[in-house]
């Protein structure tokens, strides 16, 4: 599992769940990401990569990381309750398909659908070489039609911020459209680095 211990440099981990697309966000989100200069990491599903290849071709070419939401997005303790293979399968199709469309190993970074997890379903992850990762903040931006005010999520996001901060905003949320370029900056303003997550041996 991810672990959050300060590094004393002040770095912020910057990742985006991408279950399907929305009003060309991801296009936006990655056009501002280009401007800024900011690695993102996201964590996509089996439905996004077969929708949005193209997105995620974008991602990988633009120097961004993509980590496993699983093929179809099931809650570990609901897969796991159906047999331990539907969770591996969920875990390790995606995986799969991401080599043949892309020709590239997907980074061994997993995040639970829904941040649902047990010990079962972490040790199976770690048995297949895979790091998992939740999140220091996260909040109901994913709602398409019920979004947060931007303001008022630009001032959560940032009283919530320290070193190690693994920030988790959905793509699909137009709250943090419109609220990123001011949020990377404010965020390098307070001596921030914007970094990559690495899987853990």
């Amino acid at each position: 599992m991810w672990q959050l211990a300060p590094s004393g440099q002040k770095r912020v981990y910057l990742t985006m769940d991408a279950g399907y697309e929305f009003e060309n966000n991801t296009t936006e989100i990655l056009d501002i990401a280009a401007a800024k200069g900011v690695p993102i990491t996201f964590f996509i599903t089996g439905s996004y990569l077969n929708n949005n290849f193209g997105l995620v071709q974008r991602m990988i070419n633009e120097g961004h990381q993509v980590g496993n939401h699983t093929q179809r997005h099931l809650r570990a303790s609901a897969a796991l309750e159906t047999s331990t293979q539907t969770f591996i399968s969920d875990l390790l199709e995606l995986e799969m398909n991401y080599l043949s469309l892309t020709g590239r190993p997907m980074p061994k970074l997993y995040r639970p659908a829904e941040g649902g997890y047990s010990e079962r379903s972490l040790k199976i992850a770690k048995d297949f070489a895979y790091t998992t990762v939740f999140w220091s903040f996260a909040y109901r931006d994913w709602l398409t039609d019920d979004q947060p005010d931007p303001d008022a999520a630009f001032d959560l996001i940032m009283s919530e911020l320290h070193d190690g901060s693994i920030l988790l905003l959905h793509a699909v949320s137009d709250t943090n459209v419109a609220i990123l370029p001011r949020l990377i900056d404010a965020i390098r303003a307070e001596g921030y680095t914007f970094v990559l997550l690495q899987p853990q041996s």
